[in-house]
């Protein structure tokens, strides 16, 4: 998905996709793919030496996966329930800056369970300023909401076995690794799923800068291509 609130285009191209791949909505990170004797576009897997390509870019189909920022204070209670579940691996926890341990049992100092929807800290993090970010699965209602319906018999960039890439501009993306602390980022990695992230086997994108970071405001992770 992209927000055209905080999206700018400014050059984009169309290329084949690779045989058997298919892009299911915008802002995804895509990558060049050798097919035959054709180079042409597939989805990012965060594997070394993946050559950047851009960022899909079709037409408005009702978003897969959406961010979620949440912030507070840890109360004394000791348990948050979160407006949402999030998808498993794709959540960030930081009490006063400091980002806690994610586990399944009894938390001690510096961690915190997750069940569910349901946070739980110790006692030491009682009081102390609280951020959580994750990735959840709308309901189709949700997802509707947002864009609109997924038009009649799929996207035709799909049927077409071609897509938009955006090239240059800025852009607003869904896509992107909510377990990771974005907060001091300039520069990104390609990560699995079409995802950006930081670190990890992933291609650096030396071209690619973050000009906004997830929050309570906009939960999307704004980049811009140079």
């Amino acid at each position: 998905m992209l927000n055209m609130k905080f999206t700018r285009i400014f050059l984009t191209e169309t290329r084949n996709v690779l045989t058997g791949t298919v892009i299911p909505e915008e802002g995804i990170a895509l990558v060049e793919a050798i097919d035959g004797s054709e180079t042409k576009v597939t989805v990012a897997t965060g594997a070394s030496g993946e050559v950047f390509a851009g960022v899909s870019l079709s037409r408005n189909a009702p978003p897969t996966i959406l961010p979620n920022v949440e912030t507070g204070l840890v109360p004394s209670a000791g348990q948050v329930k979160l407006a949402r579940t999030p998808v498993t691996g794709q959540l960030l926890v930081q009490a006063n800056g400091s980002s806690l341990n994610i586990v399944s049992g009894t938390p001690n100092a510096g961690e915190v369970q997750l069940s569910g929807d349901i946070l739980t800290f110790n006692s030491a993090q009682s009081g102390q300023a609280l951020f959580v970010q994750y990735i959840y699965v709308p309901t189709v209602t949700e997802a509707r909401s947002i864009i609109g319906d997924q038009p009649i018999g799929g996207l035709a960039s799909s049927a077409q076995h071609v897509i938009g890439v955006l090239i240059r501009g800025e852009f607003a993306t869904n896509y992107f690794d909510a377990s990771v602390d974005w907060s001091s980022r300039l520069r990104v990695n390609l990560g699995a799923n079409g995802t950006f992230t930081i670190g990890g086997s992933g291609t650096e994108l030396t071209n690619v800068v973050v000009r906004s970071r997830p929050s309570s405001e906009n939960s999307l992770l704004v980049l811009a291509i140079n």
